[in-house]
């Protein structure tokens, strides 16, 4: 199975790269997938909706994202620069005690490249990172063999529906192994990826420390859009998801919080480093 770091599926905006090949027109602009819940340690937890749908004006696009930016200027936030603002907010799921129980992220930057420079088969088969060389699939790379989904009756996989394994280290404490259901959604503005943790199939943690900890794990989803800007020459990058934090992870401390916005803004500079 393939091995990923810390940005590749916690942080899947992180690995969105610009790409060479124009995917031209993508279609006209369907309905918005419905967001299902996700179950976090028995809290049910739904992600907001993207800030743009794609079919916004100019105008409306400003209008909407600058309460986000709490009083930071658009045209500063905008600009076309590796170090521009990201947007990053966290905040804690907790149970009804006030336990913390995971984690719900929202992020959101400006790239200046034209959304026609993020072709559909980029955005999905960087969305898990690179890969070590030595590991081998037996189907498409990053698939789950189709023999495997039919024994768990699993008939939906296609060109927008792929259902990719993941082998990533958390933090270089957590190992986290299991598979997602990644759903494509393109439209002549917008693109968009919803990431689900498939809890059909055997997803697991195990600690890396002596103690060797480990046990299932699920409560993870995700979606990611790139979204045209009025000036046709860059893309709003927004990301919501939501993560289960198992509390013999880091012993309920704030270690992993601490560490996500430091990582997801230097994930949006390398991106826009591959954009130039």
């Amino acid at each position: 199975m393939r091995r990923r770091s810390l940005g590749s599926v916690l942080l899947v905006l992180a690995t969105v790269c610009s790409a060479t090949v124009s995917l031209g027109t993508t279609g006209h602009a369907a309905d918005p997938p419905q967001q299902e819940s996700v179950q976090i340690a028995g809290q049910s937890v739904v992600l907001d909706p993207p800030t743009l749908s794609g079919q916004e004006t100019a105008d409306q696009q400003v209008q909407r994202i600058e309460p986000l930016l709490r009083g930071l200027p658009y045209r500063q936030f905008a600009r076309d620069s590796v170090v521009a603002p990201v947007r990053i907010f966290t905040r804690y799921v907790n149970d009804s005690s006030g336990k913390h129980l995971g984690h719900q992220v929202h992020l959101l930057f400006v790239v200046h490249t034209p959304l026609t420079t993020f072709t559909a088969d980029d955005f999905t088969s960087r969305l898990l990172g690179d890969s070590d060389d030595s590991a081998a699939d037996s189907g498409p790379p990053g698939d789950v063999s189709p023999e495997s989904l039919r024994s768990r009756g699993i008939t939906d996989s296609g060109p927008n529906v792929r259902y990719q394994p993941f082998d990533v280290k958390l933090l270089d404490k957590i190992q986290l192994s299991g598979v997602l259901r990644i759903t494509r959604h393109d439209a002549d503005d917008q693109q968009r990826i919803d990431l689900r943790l498939d809890d059909r199939f055997d997803n697991r943690w195990t600690s890396l420390d002596a103690n060797d900890q480990g046990g299932a794990y699920a409560g993870f989803q995700a979606w990611l859009t790139a979204t045209a800007l009025g000036d046709g020459q860059s893309v709003l990058i927004e990301s919501r998801f939501v993560m289960h934090e198992p509390e013999q992870w880091f012993a309920g401390s704030n270690f992993l919080r601490s560490k996500l916005p430091l990582v997801l803004q230097e994930a949006a500079r390398n991106l826009r480093r591959k954009s130039k």
